[in-house]
């Protein structure tokens, strides 16, 4: 009877570990996820913002607003903790979060020196590395399921 019950709690135990495994990647899926859809906006919102900048010196803290909040995202994903199943994965995103955040540094120093140039989104491939993170998606939403 003793050894029934020690083998009940070691089950039950196990079993506990295998759940708390599942609600830390289920949680880690949604917390990319939102990252993803963020990513999408940003990378759909700075082409105009920053035309908006160079036309009118009004605007440049919208897009000054939105690249800071863009590298608070991605600053908040690189502190993720991955679950064991998802590491490459967010290794590969922890790359392509330091190429953003180059490109996002880039444009804040020329805001900061109050010469904006739009050629900035191609020659930092700041949005082909968005690109890069959005195809991720398809990737995270098969840790989830």
């Amino acid at each position: 009877m003793k050894k029934l019950i020690i083998l009940l709690a070691i089950v039950f135990l196990s079993g506990c570990g295998l759940l708390d495994k599942a609600n830390s990647t289920l949680q880690y899926v949604n917390e990319m996820t939102d990252y993803i859809n963020e990513a999408d906006k940003f990378a759909n919102d700075i082409p105009q913002l920053v035309d908006e900048a160079t036309q009118n010196p009004e605007n440049v803290q919208a897009l000054e607003d939105r690249l800071l909040s863009m590298k608070t995202e991605i600053e908040e994903v690189n502190e993720l903790e991955p679950p064991g199943v998802a590491e490459d994965l967010h290794n590969k995103v922890l790359g392509y979060n330091e190429q953003a955040l180059e490109g996002i540094n880039l444009a804040l120093n020329q805001i900061e020196n109050g010469t904006i140039d739009p050629s900035f989104l191609e020659n930092s491939e700041l949005l082909t590395t968005i690109d890069e993170i959005r195809e991720i998606k398809s990737n995270l939403e098969s840790l989830g399921n």
